[in-house]
């Protein structure tokens, strides 16, 4: 028996070195960017839950409501799509390879022993799956050596989560927010100590959210929280303009609607305030201009203020952007649409409303553009303003 164990010990140490001479090369050459970022992590991850879902659905372990929920939730860890991908960490060789050389040494080795002792020879040792929360232990630990690894804390807090541990899911976001923050990883942070909390977003997860836009004011899943938490506090403006802000920005098509039923809602609370300003504005065109719109053509709404002099100028004070198609059409400005928080459109005792149709989509007004204007003033607002698009520009 003592023979058999030394000459298996042999074998097993001469796998070992085979192993090493693999795995070591790429630990001491210099790290290089693979080009692998954050995002298409994510997009895998996305797809492989959605496979859970419907798994789960299949084999009735959820209903559909929750299935829906779940769905809905997979959504907006997608609507960063539209952010900057550039500024999220990118995985490099280094980083992977100290991961993946601990796992393909502790599987040659335990994987060696566990077939030893299922054949019947080592049966002198206690053979034992290592269960999900082992692994995530012992991640946790290596993390306290190598505390600079951001990808072992995006894994580290990832595998927290899906356990439901999300105070400690929190922590090693925070972890890898204090090295290299990020408007997703503050987000996802925060969405941690608010399940952790209860689902409250009072405190630390709101202060997360303001640091998450103050680095990327367009970030999808910030605006549509930030709206949420302006709603839940009555605040139907300023949820409004943070919705219209996340409707600006590409999002799947279930989840634009649910953020459209949003708005709808937000807007009914608004209209019942006392003084609240709503202007509804019926843009039609010329028949002999309608040849000239092309596929893809915007529509643009601006609304700038007009002066007793009878100037209008300066920033516009709201802008409506959607597909040029279906004249006439009705639309809806209000201060939900402001430019500036600072700078509502029910500021102004009278507004200029220009309705311009760009081929190129630019926001810029360009030549060749299909335009129409209007001068409104406030007293006398009385049912739909009507705005006819009837020239070109030079």
């Amino acid at each position: 028996m003592t023979e058999t164990l030394i000459l298996f010990g042999g074998i097993i140490a001469t796998l070992t070195i085979v192993a090493l001479c693999f795995v070591l090369p790429p630990l001491l050459r210099a790290p290089r960017d693979t080009g692998i970022t954050a995002r298409h992590l994510d997009i895998a991850l996305y797809r492989e839950q959605q496979l859970e879902i419907e798994a789960a659905l299949g084999e009735a372990r959820i209903t559909l409501e929750q299935a829906q929920q779940l769905r809905q939730e997979l959504d907006l860890r997608l609507l960063d799509d539209a952010g900057d991908d550039e500024s999220r960490p990118r995985w490099q060789d280094r980083g992977s390879a100290w991961l993946a050389g601990l796992v393909s040494v502790m599987l040659l080795v335990g994987g060696s022993g566990y077939l030893y002792y299922e054949l019947g020879a080592w049966q002198s040792l206690e053979a034992r799956d290592l269960s999900g929360e082992e692994l995530v232990r012992r991640l946790a630990e290596e993390m306290q050596k190598r505390p600079d690894a951001l990808e072992g804390w995006m894994l580290l807090a990832g595998s927290y989560r899906r356990l439901g541990e999300f105070g400690k899911a929190a922590d090693a976001y925070a972890e890898l927010n204090s090295r290299q923050p990020a408007a997703e990883t503050l987000i996802a942070e925060a969405e941690m100590r608010a399940a952790s909390a209860n689902g409250s977003w009072e405190g630390a997860p709101e202060q997360l959210l303001r640091q998450a836009l103050q680095l990327n004011p367009n970030h999808g899943p910030a605006l549509w929280y930030d709206g949420t938490l302006k709603f839940s506090n009555s605040e139907w403006i300023a949820a409004l303009q943070s919705w219209e802000r996340l409707s600006r920005l590409q999002l799947p098509d279930d989840f634009r609607a649910v953020v459209e039923e949003r708005q709808k809602q937000a807007l009914a609370n608004y209209r019942q305030q006392p003084g609240a300003l709503v202007i509804p504005v019926e843009v039609d065109i010329e028949v002999s201009l309608q040849d000239q719109i092309g596929e893809g053509a915007v529509l643009y709404l601006v609304a700038r203020a007009h002066s007793s002099e009878g100037a209008a100028g300066g920033v516009p004070l709201a802008v409506i952007r959607q597909p040029a198609s279906d004249f006439p059409i009705l639309l809806e400005l209000h201060d939900g649409r402001a430019m500036f928080a600072e700078q509502p459109l029910s500021g102004a005792d009278a507004w200029q409303l220009v309705a311009r149709v760009s081929a190129s989509g630019d926001a810029i007004p360009q030549s060749g553009d299909l335009e129409g204007n209007v001068i409104i003033e406030k007293e006398r607002l009385n049912g739909p303003v009507r705005l006819t698009i009837d020239r070109q520009r030079p």
